[in-house]
């Protein structure tokens, strides 16, 4: 059988034309009912066998291939785009690219700068209006972010597409705060601001929904960082410090040879740490400020100053001192000091119990 090659893709009202070499006629394809007119002029059951797609571009084929598939009635979205586009085949590299929408003076800004129809020059059709939107003080600032990064950056797309008054407002006012500090960072701490901010959530985790009043737009980008991170620490460390206190009567089974001491300050974990060799200065922050962790230190009687073993119950589990460790992690051997954990697990689970009946 002759094999015919496909030349070209149109359409005319709800017809789709595919034009065929050496045939006078194209093949019709009527969107409403799917039904197909072949070169010849009759109305056929399948796409004509005879026509191939072997020497086309590949938007041609893209083209022909929808139709194809929507004929038998599946793959609408190759279809949707296709007759979004189809009069602009020409102007279509990447059928993978095509982009699902197609607003309006899209195309028309496409041709006017010589640009290809894509996912990317959509976005960047769509930023351009919105730029065009943007307030003077608020452009001011995009001017100055590309300066600094690709206009199809996260950074620079948030701040485009940002609706949020109060947050632009204070922004701006942080950003020319900034400028006038001065700082050889800027950069960097803009970017952290954002990642921070509008990456983690830390303005919503500390304060909640209303965080964007805590800003001060009087300080720079660093300042309400760190601002936002102390708060965030402070609370944290007095919910540590809640777990301790919680506990902090095991400290009457202290003895003749053994102190038995409960922190009472986040710098006390700092230096049991730096003592020990070990991890209980930062690493059990979190899960003691979420309860399931609770730390206590066991010092030598004529030494109280000194560390001597860290230990850690778990609150999560089974309800026992879970870890014992004398300097650089080595195991608690001292029977006399586990002999006293056994009593400290015993008097925590009182407290606990205690605490089920209140």
């Amino acid at each position: 059988m002759a094999q015919y090659n496909i030349t070209g893709v149109t359409k005319e009202g709800s017809v789709i034309l595919i034009s065929v070499e050496t045939k006078p006629n194209p093949i019709k394809i009527d969107c409403r009912t799917m039904s197909i007119t072949s070169y010849t002029g009759r109305q056929v059951m399948h796409f004509p066998a005879s026509v191939t797609t072997d020497g086309c571009s590949r938007t041609l084929r893209w083209a022909v291939e929808a139709v194809k598939e929507r004929i038998k009635g599946y793959c609408y979205g190759d279809f949707e785009r296709l007759e979004l586009f189809i009069q602009h085949l020409d102007l279509i590299d990447n059928p993978s690219r095509v982009p699902r929408e197609c607003p309006q003076g899209y195309i028309k800004w496409v041709q006017d700068n010589n640009y290809r129809i894509s996912t990317n020059t959509l976005a960047e059709y769509i930023n351009e209006k919105q730029v065009a939107k943007m307030s003077t003080s608020k452009k001011e600032v995009y001017e100055k972010l590309i300066t600094n990064w690709d206009k199809d950056s996260s950074i620079v797309r948030w701040w485009i597409n940002l609706d949020d008054e109060k947050l632009v407002t204070k922004f701006i006012q942080i950003f020319k705060t900034s400028i006038k500090s001065f700082t050889w960072c800027m950069r960097d701490d803009l970017l952290n601001f954002y990642q921070q901010f509008i990456g983690h959530g830390l303005g919503r985790e500390v304060c909640g929904e209303n965080w964007v009043d805590t800003l001060d737009g009087n300080r720079d980008f660093r300042h309400n960082v760190n601002t936002f991170i102390a708060l965030k620490n402070k609370e944290r460390n007095d919910k540590i410090l809640a777990t301790e206190n919680r506990f902090r009567k095991i400290t009457e089974l202290s003895n003749e040879k053994f102190v038995i001491i409960v922190p009472s300050d986040i710098e006390d974990f700092t230096k049991e740490g730096e003592m020990q060799n070990n991890c209980v200065g930062s690493y059990y922050h979190d899960s003691i400020a979420e309860g399931r962790n609770f730390i206590y230190f066991i010092r030598k009687a004529t030494s109280p100053n000194r560390s001597y073993i860290t230990n850690r119950f778990t609150l999560s589990c089974g309800l026992y001192t879970c870890e014992s460790r004398k300097v650089n992690n080595d195991e608690n051997d001292d029977r006399e000091a586990i002999a006293l954990i056994h009593e400290i697990d015993k008097m925590i689970k009182e407290i606990i119990d205690k605490e089920s009946e209140e």
